[in-house]
């Protein structure tokens, strides 16, 4: 529940990019393409939101093995 909480308060420039990629399952190419964005920016806001939700988990109590086990269990993709 917290994951999905901080999910939907990130930014949605942040948060598209990581949702497709890291719960949907695309590359971030795949994304850069659905989106009609440049594959760098893509990168560079899939980083900064996860940056961003790792952060405000963090502050929420989450520890970095439980962001890292939601980040699994979410599904990643190749870069």
């Amino acid at each position: 529940a917290l994951l999905h909480d901080e999910l939907a308060r990130l930014p949605e420039a942040y948060r598209v990019p990581v949702v497709l990629c890291h719960l949907h399952g695309l590359t971030q190419q795949q994304a850069a393409t659905q989106l009609g964005l440049p594959l760098g920016t893509v990168a560079t806001r899939v980083r900064r939101g996860l940056a961003r939700l790792h952060h405000r988990l963090t502050r929420r109590g989450v520890t970095a093995p439980a962001v890292a086990l939601a980040a699994a269990v979410g599904g990643s993709a190749p870069a």
